[in-house]
C-alpha cells in the first residue's frame, strides 16, 4: 500500500518526486502486472520551495461558494487521501462552526482525470472521495463541526478549480422507486 511509503505512483511512465529529502539510504520499488523491461533514472537538484497549498500543513483557505483555480504544473503528490494515487495535488482548509452538509465541487481540464476528497485536519482519514473528469461532486452529510482539508488532484497536473458549499444538515428522505433519477 502507498500509505506506508514516502511516495508512490501507479502510472506509465512512473515519475516520483520528493521535495527536501533528508540524506540517507532509500529504496525504489517497481511492480508490474507481468514481465517488463524497466529503466530507473535518479535525478537530484537543490531543494526547491513548495508552491502554496502543497502538503497538508500548508493548506490554503477555501471560502464557501468561491472557486479557487490552481495550476498544478509545479505541484507534486504531497497528500495521500488514497483517492487518486500519485497525482499532483493541492490542499485547502475549511472550517465548520456547526454540523453541516458539505459539497465539494471539482472542475478539471478537458481530457484529464482528477479527484476531490475531504479529510480531517491531518489529511489522514478521508470523509469522502470522488474520482472522475470534467465536473465532479463529493458530498458528505451531517459533517461535525471542526477543521477539514479539501484535496484536489489532477492525474496530468493540469489547472483545476475547487469550491465548496454547505447547508444545515437535513434528514435523508427515501423516495420509493426513484433509484434511477
Amino acid at each position: 500500500s502507498c500509505r506506508t511509503e514516502r511516495t508512490c505512483r501507479h502510472s506509465q511512465p512512473g515519475r516520483l518526486f520528493e521535495r527536501n529529502l533528508a540524506p540517507g539510504e532509500y529504496r525504489v520499488l517497481v511492480a508490474g502486472t507481468g514481465p517488463d523491461d524497466v529503466s530507473i533514472r535518479l535525478e537530484t537538484a537543490p531543494v526547491s520551495d513548495a508552491p502554496p497549498g502543497e502538503g497538508c500543513d500548508d493548506a490554503q483557505p477555501l471560502v464557501a461558494g468561491v472557486e479557487q483555480v490552481v495550476d498544478l504544473v509545479d505541484h507534486e503528490d504531497a497528500v495521500y487521501p488514497q483517492c487518486l494515487v500519485g497525482a499532483p495535488d493541492t490542499t485547502f482548509e475549511l472550517e465548520l462552526a456547526a454540523k453541516r452538509d458539505v459539497a465539494l465541487v471539482g472542475r478539471f481540464s478537458d481530457g484529464d482525470v482528477g479527484s476531490v476528497s475531504l479529510a480531517d485536519s491531518s489529511c489522514g482519514d478521508s470523509e469522502v472521495c470522488r474520482v472522475g473528469g470534467g465536473l465532479i461532486r463529493a458530498m458528505k452529510y451531517g459533517l461535525a463541526a471542526g477543521t477539514y482539508r479539501a484535496v484536489i488532484e489532477s492525474e496530468r497536473g493540469n489547472p483545476v478549480g475547487l469550491s465548496w458549499f454547505d447547508r444545515p444538515p437535513l434528514a435523508p428522505v427515501h423516495v420509493p422507486f426513484a433509484d434511477d433519477c
